[in-house]
């Protein structure tokens, strides 16, 4: 009986100090309604020092009809972003708004970046009046769990991260919602 405790305190103590590597979480956003180019911030994060050479970018939007959509996506052009100072630009290679796919590599060769950093994405609500909520991810693009996002490094070899996909809500504006309680509470009224 002692042996098992030991062996699970033991297995506690050496699992608590493995590192989680690269972490990249979308995040859930506020957005407000009929706007162009809202900014969301994607982040990735290491607790220890990988680095990356090529970003695989894959991101959907998706649930109720009528979704907010994917305008830009930017990498690399100001400090803060993953990119930074050394890239040959992103590449995007399919777009219709509500799936992004593209890819990103450092500019020097056989150089790599630190995976610490933001994506910045642009998002349209352009003819989105009332609110709604949206999935914002990066893997199961299309419903298919081989459609992920991903990282290599400069042979090309995959690094491995941890993905925690977000969301994207629109808030009507208070006009709106103003108008809808006032109609509900005089139909309520109206009943009684």
């Amino acid at each position: 009986m002692l042996h098992r405790l030991v062996a699970l305190f033991l297995l506690a103590v050496f699992s608590c100090q493995v590192s989680a590597g690269i972490t990249v979480d979308v995040g859930d956003y506020l957005l407000l309604p009929d706007t162009a180019d809202q900014v969301v911030e994607i982040t990735v994060s290491t607790d220890t020092s990988d680095t990356i050479a090529l970003m695989n970018f894959l991101a959907e939007v998706s649930g109720p009809p009528n979704n907010p959509l994917i305008s830009e996506i930017d990498f690399d052009s100001e400090s803060g972003l993953l990119f930074f100072g050394n890239s040959d630009g992103y590449v995007s290679s399919f777009s219709n708004g509500s799936i992004e796919q593209g890819s990103i590599t450092v500019a020097t060769l056989g150089s790599e970046v630190l995976a610490q950093g933001n994506i910045r994405v642009l998002i349209d609500t352009t003819g989105i009046l009332s609110g709604g909520v949206w999935s914002f991810s990066l893997t199961d693009i299309a419903g298919n769990p081989q459609n992920d996002s991903s990282f290599a490094d400069q042979n090309a070899a995959p690094v491995a991260a941890i993905f925690s996909n977000g969301s994207l809500t629109v808030i009507p504006e208070p006009s709106s919602a103003l108008l809808v309680a006032l109609v509900t509470f005089v139909c309520c009224r109206r009943r009684h």
